[in-house]
């Protein structure tokens, strides 16, 4: 995901770079011409606990920072519709394109900015 910067630090910490499908988004907030987006992102497995879910396991919350933001199209509060379908990212001439799909038609946001890029990634724990 090179049109993100510092991916790697996600890849780094989920061993690869995920679609975000189900990831939560537990804070967006724009301040200026910046955008900070706070998600709780984790690694599906294949077993299924006694209510038909899937079981998790390495959660992580990813701060990604947009800036030089000149335009955000959707929900003003992208955490109203809370789960991705997908997390992507364009590049359209010397700006990014980041959209943020949310799922069963809740809502998508596309933020248009100069620069997108991963300010952190910690483990995830409940309090957060």
């Amino acid at each position: 995901m090179t049109v993100i910067k510092n991916a790697n630090l996600v890849s780094s910490a989920m061993g690869y770079w995920p679609s975000f499908h189900d990831a939560e988004i537990i804070d967006f907030e724009t301040v200026g011409e910046t955008v900070t987006v706070k998600i709780h992102v984790w690694e599906m497995t294949s077993e299924v606990d006694d209510a038909g879910f899937f079981g998790k396991r390495n959660h992580h919350m990813v701060t990604l920072i947009a800036d030089g933001v000149t335009h955000v199209e959707g929900p003003e509060d992208a955490t109203l519709f809370g789960t991705l379908f997908e997390l992507s990212a364009e590049l359209d001439g010397e700006r990014v394109i980041l959209e943020l799909e949310g799922v069963c038609n809740e809502g998508t946001v596309v933020i248009y900015c100069t620069e997108c890029r991963v300010a952190t990634v910690d483990p995830y724990t409940d309090s957060q």
